[in-house]
């Protein structure tokens, strides 16, 4: 195709774009022309811009040039297009704003590949793009359609350069929007006049033309400039928008009451209002100071809070069409309360935050708040406001009733707070929260007078109100703790409970508002009252009441002052029911608080549950098979099991947990399932619980330690690894022998040298401290010869980490101290390389200031000194320069021995369990036991060192050691 002409290549690529979808033939061939045709982005791009080829063979021409953008534009790329390439491209990009030739399709491929071009080449390669079209806008005046095509253009250039980090680019692009703002408020004056005028006789491009300047416009005006308030533009552009809100809203409004199918003009003009609440909104939050503060651009603003007040007029008037509406009313409420919230917020910044403020603009804003003050925020307001939020959003309405019937579960979901911004009730829910919290002083009494007239409500619309007021104290518990005696509140909220004429959804309200007041003030007297209230809840025959319990249990478990005496009688019920919710429960998210709160039930009542551990485990084993593609809630449940083993103690619990913990362990840490992915950690958490908290060793473990040997596990790196040591050693201290019979003692081994002989120093500690413990339990006929032989080259190895040297020779210590003749056996087939005693006491002794523990130097001196004993050559215990070095080890160890008041141990065995709980270990498991007993039976803890030291001075030549030496030993 390079040797054909223009002309023909173009026509061969546009047969090649129509043909892409037909044979994978024509796919390749499209591949490599990507690549070894020269111009193939131009030819692209002329394919995209010719009339008479076919749309679809255009449209495809134009995805592949935007496409091919990001992988070829770039200087850095391997395929970088040449200057000259990208100069042809660039000059004829914005011919896509020609509706007469371009499709519309075509043109929105176009404009997004020329936003992509600018976000690279702008300003550096492409200086004139916004005078370029700047010009072309000034052109279209009189042509809306062509007008429309240029603001959707400009519009898609500046959305790209509004997310550009570099500063170069960005100053550049703040110098240019001034001009650019300046463009799109004259189309929007010109064009929004006509809409708000003549609105049913506009055209839709005469809205699309308000519609995009007022898009692009708040792009600029928040990205384009650090302090927009300060510029007389931007100020004149936003008090045209406020006064425009009032007249766009007259007429949405309007169209809202009109009981007709929607026309294109009006849904047009819907998302024309949202758009304007937008622009205030992202100018409210858009800031530096965001973490610590309220941006101030909006409330510097000219008529910034008067545009706020009448929102708020907005909010309360739309109360009741919002909650029916899912579209531009429901919307604009929303934007309406959280302008308000970003007021509330303002309004509440410490007096240190408002210093980090331009101090020009202190004043300022103090007078714009205090206006704000004196009128939404006023004394009268504030509890104006109070009744319209609770009565107007908090109170039930008859679309949540016919919601809580057909799905329950759903609908609680639907009002949490984490979906706040786009639901009206939690929205307002959060407005209420911060602007009770700001003027809590004021509308602590008002709240309480009414609750105290509703609480005792049992029937009609007083119930809804007493249950929309329940909302409005579980919201302000927080503030309110001084002022209202919750535990006397109680009985009210348990009988409420019992009234069986209460409808389900006002009755859910209990158990939540028990939840937000639990821990801000319940007496450990009352506690007990709140669990018996819940128990029942649980055991509700309403689902959705029973779920809305089961939803909040962890409230009342995870609590910092939490007791298991009084929560010891219902432990065993609130396992059964959040079982049973377990299995009821559709949606993942009320899943995922139930077994939250089984976690916390097994982990805080152990051993008092144990007899609701099969009936939980049958649960677990049924949603398991049942939800294989949620990967979220099967991470959950494994954690859950781990909580579950980790509680109990039992060997008779223990054992019924094996048949449905062993599988759910092979699937989450087998490779061939794309699931492993997510699963293998928890999964290793849970293997590992299994070994910590089994009392003795069982077939099944055995064979579940087998994952550890997998090629794959201990070739992993980070956290994962860790884990995979930490479940060796726990599976050594209690499978020692039965690994050693089935022959995983010494694969097991081979794998951790090949680790400690190539590892990092960030891991090679870990990996020597589960080889140490593999010595220890597994003894040295489960080491081959060659393993031997590895550890002792590893250890004589130089390394740039003293940290790596020293974790090896501790090994080889371990090894020499266990057996050395052995080690010095597995050498000496060896003839080349024949271990030297003297050598490899001088390496000790070389090394021996680089250790910190006195376990390790106790280890060090005791794997010396049998290393000279037990050789056959007795010359070395003659060698002056040999009983030197010892010499100096044990009077480094005998002075540590000394200063423990007389103890002959440098390491307590005590110590282990504090060790073990650092390393992640359950301080209540049974592998505490074992590691005490391992610690205590240890040669070098139990080895008495003076009596070891003297029992050495009669086999070697202690005159070389001189006389000092003797009153250590005294």
């Amino acid at each position: 195709m390079a040797e054909m002409s223009v002309d023909a290549q173009l026509a061969e690529l546009s047969s090649l774009l129509s043909d892409q979808f037909a044979s994978q033939s024509t796919r390749i061939l499209l591949e490599r022309a990507e690549t070894e045709l020269p111009g193939y982005y131009g030819l692209l791009l002329q394919i995209a811009l010719t009339p008479q080829i076919a749309e679809t063979t255009r449209l495809q021409a134009s995805i592949q040039l935007k496409n091919g953008i990001d992988k070829h534009w770039r200087k850095s790329s391997r395929t970088a297009l040449s200057d000259e390439e990208k100069e042809r491209i660039r000059a004829r990009l914005l011919d896509g704003c020609d509706r007469e030739t371009v499709p519309d399709r075509v043109a929105a491929q176009l404009f997004v590949a020329t936003a992509r071009v600018a976000r690279i080449d702008y300003p550096t390669s492409w200086a004139g793009l916004f005078r370029d079209i700047a010009s072309r806008i000034d052109a279209a005046r009189t042509d809306e359609e062509t007008l429309v095509r240029v603001l959707r253009l400009l519009l898609q250039v500046v959305k790209s350069l509004v997310s550009v980090r570099l500063p170069r680019a960005r100053e550049h692009f703040q110098q240019t929007a001034p001009e650019l703002l300046r463009i799109v408020a004259v189309a929007y004056d010109a064009f929004e006049e006509q809409v708000l005028e003549h609105f049913e006789s506009c055209t839709i491009a005469t809205i699309l033309v308000a519609d995009l300047a007022i898009k692009t416009a708040r792009r600029l005006i928040c990205s384009g400039y650090e302090l927009p308030y300060q510029d007389e533009l931007c100020r004149r552009l936003f008090t045209r928008l406020c006064s425009d809100f009032d007249r766009v809203w007259n007429i949405v409004s309007g169209l809202e009451m009109r009981n007709i199918d929607p026309r294109a003009r009006d849904e047009l003009l819907r998302r024309h209002i949202v758009h304007h609440g937008k622009l205030f909104l992202e100018l409210a939050s858009n800031s530096a100071l965001e973490s610590i503060a309220t941006n101030p651009n909006f409330v510097l603003m000219p008529g910034s809070m008067e545009l706020v007040r009448r929102y708020w007029a907005v909010v309360v008037a739309a109360a009741e069409v919002s909650s029916r509406n899912h579209g531009c009313i429901r919307k604009v409420v929303l934007q309406g309360m959280q302008l308000v919230k970003s007021c509330l917020k303002l309004v509440a910044m410490p007096s240190v935050s408002m210093r980090l403020i331009n101090s020009e603009a202190t004043e300022e804003i103090r007078c714009a708040l205090s206006l704000l003050g004196n009128s939404l925020f006023a004394p009268d307001s504030l509890t104006q406001m109070l009744e319209n939020l609770i009565i107007k959003f908090f109170v039930l309405k008859a679309e949540d009733f016919g919601d809580w019937e057909n799905d329950p579960e759903g609908w609680m979901l639907s009002q949490e707070a984490s979906h706040w911004q786009y639901e009206v009730r939690p929205c307002a829910e959060r407005v209420f929260e911060d602007l009770f919290s700001t003027y809590k002083r004021q509308l602590t009494q008002p709240l309480l007078e009414v609750l105290a007239q509703y609480k005792d409500s049992t029937i009609g619309q007083e119930v809804l109100i007493k249950e929309a007021l329940y909302s409005a104290l579980g919201i302000s518990a927080q503030h309110l703790d001084e002022h209202f005696d919750f535990e006397a509140f109680i009985p009210h909220l348990e009988r409420d409970t019992t009234n069986k004429h209460l409808p389900a959804i006002v009755r859910r309200r209990v158990s939540i508002l028990l939840a937000q007041w639990f821990s801000v003030k319940c007496s450990e007297q009352a506690r007990p009252f709140v669990y018996a209230i819940i128990a029942n809840e649980l055991a509700s025959q309403e689902d959705g009441v029973a779920l809305a319990a089961g939803s909040n249990v962890h409230a009342f478990l995870d609590d910092w002052d939490w007791q298991l005496d009084s929560f010891r009688p219902f432990a065993a019920h609130y396992a059964r029911s959040l079982a049973r919710l377990l299995s009821l429960a559709e949606h993942q998210e009320t899943k995922m608080k139930i077994i939250s709160g089984l976690g916390l039930i097994f982990e805080r009542s152990r051993n008092f549950v144990k007899d609701e551990v099969e009936g939980v485990l049958s649960i677990i084993q049924q949603q398991w098979d049942e939800a294989r593609d949620e990967q979220l809630l099967a991470v959950a449940m494994l954690g859950l099991l781990t909580r579950i083993v980790t509680s109990q103690s039992d060997r008779s619990v223990l054992m019924c947990c094996y048949p449905v913990v062993a599988p759910l362990i092979r699937h989450g840490t087998n490779a061939s399932n794309i699931e492993h992915i997510y699963l293998m950690e928890e999964a290793l958490e849970l293997l590992h619980a299994l070994l910590q908290s089994a009392s003795e060793p069982d077939e099944t473990l055995v064979q579940l330690f087998s994952i550890v040997l997998e090629p794959q596990c201990l070739r992993a790196q980070g956290e994962s690894l860790r884990k995979l040591l930490y479940i060796t050693e726990s599976g050594c201290l209690l499978l020692g022998d039965a690994l050693c019979q089935h022959g995983q003692a010494c694969k097991l081994i081979e794998q951790l040298v090949v680790l400690l002989g190539g590892f990092e120093a960030a891991a090679i500690s870990h990996v020597a401290k589960a080889l140490d413990t593999v010595i220890i339990t597994c003894g040295l006929p489960a080491w081959d010869p060659a393993s031997i032989r590895s550890v002792i080259f590893a250890a004589l190895q130089t390394d740039d980490s003293v940290i790596v040297e020293v974790c090896r020779m501790l090994v080889l210590a371990r090894l020499l101290i266990t057996d050395a003749k052995a080690v010095t056996t597995a050498w000496e087939p060896d003839s080349s390389h024949r271990l030297s005693p003297a050598r490899m006491v001088e390496h000790m002794t070389e090394k021996f200031d680089s250790l910190s523990h006195p376990k390790h130097r106790k280890l060090v001196a005791m794997a010396a000194t049998v290393l000279v004993l037990d050789s056959t050559d007795q010359i070395i215990k003659a060698d002056a320069k040999v009983i030197a070095s010892l010499g100096f080890l044990w009077s480094h160890v005998l002075a540590e021995v000394q200063s423990q008041a007389g103890e002959d141990r440098v390491f307590w065995p005590d110590d282990t369990a504090l060790q073990a709980v650092e390393d992640g270990i359950d301080d209540s498991s049974a592998e505490i036991a074992r590691r005490q007993q391992l610690h205590a039976e240890d040669p070098v803890c139990a080895t008495r060192f003076r009596v070891f030291v003297r029992a050495a001075m009669q086999v070697i030549d202690v005159s070389l050691l001189g006389e000092s030496f003797a009153s250590l030993l005294d």
